[in-house]
């Protein structure tokens, strides 16, 4: 009787699918981390707006710092554990007109926030929301936020943070009006340069 010669089963598959599957669970928690402080920020936007105009100012304060710091901590975990992604880079603008929306309109209202400037502020997120839509549709390959837009969206949250406090304190200087000069400024020069790489990424999608 001639015995089957049965390959043996090495131990390695299994292990390396352990290894694999750890990884992924790993990723997905990562993952997961960012998306849910943008989903954060987007449920903080009315209650930011609700609590001002009730003149629960303390409150106010409150949730706008939190979720101004849930929008640099989503990008920097993402960034970090390389977990950006295209889902991410439209979520992430969705969340940001949502807040910005609902900010800048109670601003508006309460505190007579510059028109000029929400305008500013909401084109660039259009524009962001649109490129990553772009990218999503043209499966295009994701790319980093520029620095510039950095520093403009964090200039952007400082000046309406200082905005409202000073607003609520009854305290106005002029360098508050240089302030939003040199927010409104440097938002300006990120729209220049959004506009300058989606139309390369365009250009190039469609030279392959």
């Amino acid at each position: 009787m001639v015995k089957e010669n049965r390959p043996i089963k090495s131990d390695d598959s299994k292990n390396k699918k352990e290894e694999y599957s750890h990884e992924d669970l790993k990723a997905r928690m990562v993952f997961n981390i960012p998306n849910s402080l943008t989903v954060l920020r987007i449920i903080l936007a009315p209650v930011f707006m609700i609590t001002l105009m009730n003149h629960d100012y303390a409150i106010a304060m409150t949730v706008l710092i939190i979720a101004s710091i849930s929008d640099f901590f989503d990008g920097f975990i993402a960034r970090k554990f390389h977990m950006e992604s295209k889902i991410g880079a439209i979520l992430d603008p969705i969340a940001d007109i949502i807040f910005m929306t609902f900010t800048i309109i109670a601003l508006l209202l309460k505190f007579n926030l510059p028109v000029w400037l929400a305008i500013i502020i909401f084109t660039r997120d259009l524009l962001i929301l649109l490129g990553g839509l772009s990218l999503h549709f043209l499966k295009a390959k994701y790319t980093k936020e520029n620095t510039l837009g950095k520093v403009a969206r964090f200039v952007q949250l400082f000046t309406l943070i200082i905005y409202t406090l000073t607003y609520i304190n009854n305290y106005h200087a002029e360098w508050i009006e240089i302030l939003i000069d040199v927010t409104a400024a440097i938002t300006i020069a990120s729209i220049v340069i959004y506009i300058r790489r989606g139309y390369h990424l365009i250009r190039d999608r469609h030279k392959k």
